[in-house]
């Protein structure tokens, strides 16, 4: 199995397509990206820890922004053992492309989608 990623770039975006080729076929999933104009970016978190920084990375494991961990909340959710979910809350701790970003996420690994949210 080999994984390869690519990233299409323009003015106000930039979007990252990861690959993975399993016995010879081909399989595209979409990684990290970042659009100013929509407001969202997508990422994927390397802690859970409240109060700590935590990388915010994109499908390859590089290191696009700083996050931190600023809270948790129980959701309706359950996991497979039965026990309810947490759902954490992110911000971004220095501007990225001249905003603060903000959103809520499963954790460590899993995909973190982040709202624009004040100007930096």
């Amino acid at each position: 199995m080999e994984t390869k990623t690519d990233w299409k770039v323009s003015d106000t975006s930039a979007v990252q397509v990861g690959v993975v080729t399993f016995d010879g076929k081909e399989f595209a999933a979409l990684g990290a990206c970042i659009d100013l104009d929509a407001g969202r970016a997508i990422c994927y978190p390397d802690g859970e820890t409240v109060g700590n920084h935590c990388a915010g990375d994109d499908w390859g494991g590089a290191v696009l922004f700083m996050l931190r961990c600023t809270g948790w909340s129980l959701t309706g959710f359950r996991d497979c053992t039965g026990r309810k979910t947490k759902l954490y809350s992110y911000r971004t701790i220095h501007p990225v492309g001249g905003f603060h970003w903000f959103g809520r996420g499963l954790g460590k690994g899993c995909l973190l989608r982040l709202r624009k949210g004040r100007k930096g």
